[in-house]
């Protein structure tokens, strides 16, 4: 199953664009809607010259969207696409070979991918600001004394 990524920009002449970023992916029962992330970034020179440039809005509606935890992502590409498989991996650290099957294919230009890059950049800054550092090496975030469960 593919799912497509819609990115918008929103911009007023002279102001700071908006960048919304919507990727429509699941398939659960239940549904939490689609991720939407969005953050400033400054207007082009042509844009805040132009007086006669518009205010764009963008209106989500989501009621149909699902929302599917994963925990494995695998970036590939062709010389156009960028291309996100997205799949559970329901033992990470079992040793061997592992067979995943990818639940999520999101095919995206390299202008959306780049966006999207800076749009999850600006997001893991502000939950590190907030809440300290991610570490991804998961043996040195393991609590001392924890216990299985």
């Amino acid at each position: 199953m593919r799912y497509a990524m819609r990115c918008g920009i929103s911009a007023a002449a002279g102001s700071a664009a908006t960048l919304l970023f919507l990727v429509f992916a699941g398939d659960t029962e239940s549904t939490h809607g689609a991720l939407e992330s969005s953050r400033s970034v400054p207007v082009g020179a042509s844009a805040a010259a132009n007086p006669a440039a518009q205010q764009s809005n963008v209106k989500v509606d989501n009621s149909n969207a699902r929302a599917e935890y994963v925990n494995f992502a695998r970036v590939t590409a062709t010389p156009e696409e960028v291309i996100l498989d997205m799949a559970l991996n329901p033992q990470p650290f079992a040793p061997g070979e592992q067979q995943l099957r990818v639940s999520h294919q999101v095919v995206m230009t390299f202008y959306t991918a780049k966006r999207l890059q800076g749009a999850l950049e600006a997001t893991i800054q502000r939950h590190e600001n907030a809440f300290g550092p991610i570490e991804l090496d998961a043996r040195k975030r393991a609590r001392p004394g924890a216990k299985d469960q």
